[in-house]
């Protein structure tokens, strides 16, 4: 599945759940927080 999310761009996420409906797949995910300083002050 690692790869199958660089591919998509969410390379250092979390997979918190994957579940097949009729026609689709939903993929549900979480991603680490990151501290971030406003570069204007």
């Amino acid at each position: 599945m690692n790869f199958n999310m660089e591919l998509l761009g969410f390379k250092g996420v979390n997979i918190e759940e994957i579940i097949e409906q009729e026609n689709r797949i939903l993929v549900y995910i979480s991603m680490p927080l990151k501290e971030y300083s406003c570069p204007i002050t």
